[in-house]
């Protein structure tokens, strides 16, 4: 074509050129801003199988998404891990009027354990299903039993390490969607729970042993009006240590508060549930 549109200046062949150019122009892969995956997401998740790991609840929530779903999730701190894994059931709202998250919670288990049972003592994951984002599977053939051995406390870690971890990933790519992380701190200080004016959203700020401070937050509606109403109705007793999930809002560190235990009260307190029983945090 092109030794004849020479030949014939050209004038005949542009028209078969120029479509021939656009067909090849779209077999290209098209440079996207980010990552494809990240753009698009995970239709499913894919699970492994995991053995012998012994699961003790950190705390669980209640939640409600814009989107339209709600459900709850239970956290497990993993000491073979050193990590957390988290077990959920979800429902579309709309759709299914008659499934309620807290109902649900009452009657849920897990490898044929009640998750009010889980709650009071950590168990073995004998057999299990994890996936890369350290989501439990609740398939039929999962297997727990009772932990025989000796209860160890769930870690803390000092916001001084969570924002320096936090920093350094920002650093390598400042606009990559970095997944929420849960965590267990200590608290020394700590302001009022309030209300932010104009919006749905109440916070309070805490500080640890470190000298950092982070910025506790949750909606006025759905399930996390509660949390506010227990942190509301308890303003002149100190927050002792608080598990959540922290993410970054406009460049500042947020955690989302799920459960926790007020100084000199060693229980844990679902803050979306508090229909379920208390637990020392410890156990």
């Amino acid at each position: 074509l092109a030794r004849s549109s020479r030949r014939h200046n050209g004038e005949q062949f542009q028209p078969t050129l120029n479509s021939l150019w656009v067909l090849v122009s779209g077999l290209q892969q098209p440079q996207f801003p980010r990552p494809l995956k990240e753009l698009t997401g995970s239709h499913r998740r894919t699970y492994r199988t995991v053995q012998s790991l012994t699961l003790q609840c950190a705390g669980v929530e209640l939640w409600q998404t814009e989107s339209g779903f709600h459900g709850f999730s239970v956290y497990f701190w993993t000491p073979e891990r050193a990590d957390y894994v988290i077990w959920s059931q979800a429902r579309p709202i709309e759709s299914d009027l008659e499934w309620e998250p807290a109902d649900a919670l009452q009657q849920a288990s897990l490898g044929g354990i009640l998750l009010v049972k889980l709650l009071q003592a950590p168990c073995t994951l004998l057999q299990g299903w994890l996936s890369a984002d350290n989501r439990l599977s609740s398939r039929d053939e999962t297997r727990l039993t009772a932990y025989s051995g000796r209860s160890a406390s769930i870690p803390v870690c000092a916001l001084e390490t969570i924002q320096s971890r936090w920093a350094k990933k920002i650093s390598v790519d400042p606009w990559q969607l970095l997944n929420p992380e849960p965590e267990r701190i200590k608290v020394t200080s700590q302001t009022p729970v309030q209300k932010l004016p104009g919006t749905q959203t109440w916070f309070l700020y805490l500080w640890d042993g470190s000298g950092c401070r982070l910025r506790v937050e949750g909606d006025l509606k759905g399930p996390q009006k509660q949390a506010f109403e227990q942190l509301s109705a308890s303003p002149q007793i100190p927050i002792d240590e608080i598990f959540g999930v922290i993410h970054c809002n406009q460049g500042e560190l947020v955690i989302r508060p799920v459960a926790l235990h007020w100084r000199d009260d060693p229980r844990l307190y679902h803050l979306t549930a508090p229909q379920l029983k208390a637990a020392n945090l410890e156990a």
